[in-house]
Formats: structure tokens, sequence, C-alpha cells
């Protein structure tokens, strides 16, 4: 909806999800967060779901015999998908393609490359290089006093607490030091925006279920970016997540939209997918609901303990 005409989408296997629902919808969530606080408009808010993907689910039969599946047919990791300008130098996104010190912020950044930091969209030169250093040395190297007064000549505050809300609810641990996308209109001012959004609600990079629910897996501080963050807003991050927790990150509303999703996939096709992959790896959507009862208090409690956090 709304994807306008385009020549480049992504057919997506979700191999390690079996109700293929997970990265949708949990796209769809964050981009109703994005857009969700009056008067506030982050640099994603105009975005198909905030920057993040946006699909829907498919089947695939080549040649009307050769079944090969369910797939979400899903926007791709393109320019369109957060409104860049080829033309324009400042339009850029940057990735962070694996989990380790230098996309934790903790890091100078010398090059762009597939094990750290990447580029998806905009020039991959020097200049570019720079105006994301100008980024990290901010984020590794300014004083408490610093990084409170001039955050917002670097970074889209709004845009980060969301992302913290979200992953932390969540519990999104392959979204903390990677597949993150930060997005800039300027150059200057940067806004993270989630994606892969399959290791979320309490599964693990196989699709299992994890065994603990109740722990903050790896842990938002592992980011120097979200743990300078927390340190320094600690109580606009806890209001703008209880903030969404009136409506948006409920168990209720989060349950309905996968079951919407599902609604879509008729059980037949479900049990062709047993008979024709055998064991697939992957929870059903009612491990998601089993997860938020966990989750829900552990998450609550960590961010009314925010209030407490010496400033």
């Amino acid at each position: 909806e709304g994807w306008g005409e385009q020549k480049k989408y992504c057919l997506k296997a979700n191999y390690m999800d079996f109700s293929h629902a997970r990265n949708v919808v949990s796209a769809k969530l964050w981009g109703q967060v994005v857009k969700s606080r009056e008067n506030v408009d982050t640099r994603l808010s105009s975005l198909i779901n905030g920057g993040a993907v946006d699909g829907f689910p498919v089947l695939i039969i080549v040649n009307d015999t050769d079944y090969r599946g369910l797939y979400t047919f899903n926007i791709p990791k393109d320019k369109w998908l957060w409104n860049m300008d080829d033309e324009n130098p400042n339009h850029i996104v940057i990735g962070a393609g694996s989990n380790g010190e230098i996309t934790a912020f903790k890091e100078e950044i010398t090059e762009f490359s597939d094990d750290g930091w990447e580029i998806e969209v905009g020039p991959e030169n020097e200049e570019t290089l720079n105006k994301f250093s100008r980024l990290i040395d901010f984020v590794k190297n300014s004083t408490d006093e610093e990084f409170k007064e001039d955050y917002e000549l670097y970074l889209d505050k709004d845009a980060v607490l969301n992302y913290i809300a979200v992953v932390t609810f969540s519990e999104a641990i392959d979204n903390i030091t990677k597949n993150m996308m930060l997005v800039t209109y300027d150059g200057k001012v940067w806004a993270p925006s989630l994606y892969d959004l399959d290791v979320v609600w309490g599964t693990d990079s196989k699709g299992k279920q994890l065994t603990d629910y109740e722990e903050l897996e790896g842990g938002l501080c592992y980011s120097l970016l979200f743990d300078r963050t927390l340190e320094c807003f600690p109580e606009e991050a806890a209001d703008r997540y209880f903030e969404l927790r009136k409506d948006i990150l409920t168990k209720e509303y989060v349950m309905d939209e996968f079951e919407s999703f599902k609604a879509q996939i008729p059980e037949s096709s479900f049990e062709k997918e047993v008979e024709r992959w055998r064991e697939i790896p992957g929870a059903e959507i009612t491990q998601i609901s089993d997860f938020l009862d966990f989750r829900i208090s552990f998450v609550d409690k960590f961010m009314n303990n925010l209030y407490n956090v010496e400033k």
C-alpha cells in the first residue's frame, strides 16, 4: 500500500520463521510508533513504515507444479524505501553489518565494510566517511554535558527514543549493534531505523524459542549510543516508552497485528509448508503471546527504574 510504481522488490523466504509474520509485522509496528506522536515528526515520519520494510505473504509455485512455499513480497533495501535522491550527496543511509565494537560506537571508523558500517544509499567516498565520523566522534568522545546540549545537532532524539522502546520491548537482540539503519537527509543529523526483524519476540537466530524471556539478551547498553542516551536522558526514554505502552506496545495490540497477518494465509498453506519442508524452524504466533506475558513486566520495571538514575 502506497509503494507507487517501482522496479525492484524482494521475495523473502523467512526460513527461520514458520509464521512468516515477524519481519513484516514488526516493521509495521515500528512504522506506527514513528508516526504516533502528535506534533512530533522524526525524519522518518513520512516514510513507509518509518524507514522499515513493508510486505505481504505470497505463495510461490514455478511452472504450476514446482512448489517453493510461502514467502513475503517486500520492499527491498533500496533508495526508494527511504525516499532518497541519488543526486543529493547528503541523502545517505548507513547500515550496521555486524555485531562488534565498531557498530557499538566504541571505535572510530576508517572505512566502510560489510563487517562493520556499510553504505546502503549514498556515495561511498571520503566526504561521506567524514560525515559519519562526525557522528561517531560525538557519541564516543563528547562529555556528558556536550552530549546533552548538542545531541540534536547529531541525532534525531525522537527516533532514537522510539528505537530504544521498540527494540527493548520486542527483545530485538539482532538490532542493537547490527541491522540498524542510520538515515540522514542533510549529512549532519542521523535517525536510526530498523531492518531485518527476524530475531524478535523471544526467538534466537535460528528461530528457536529463547529459554529465558526475562533476560535483556545482549543488553541495549552494549551500544555506546544507547548507553549514553539512557544515562543522559533517562526520564525522556521512560516517558516515551510508557506513552507507547498506552496503545501500540500492548499485548492486545501486538497480537491483533500478528493475527491479522496470519489470517491472510490459508491453513492449508501452512500444512503444505510442513509437507514440503518437513521440520521447519521457527515458533508459532502463539509463542509471541507467551513471550509478552513475561517480557512486558520485565521491561516496564526496567523503564520505571530509569526515573531513579542519577543524572
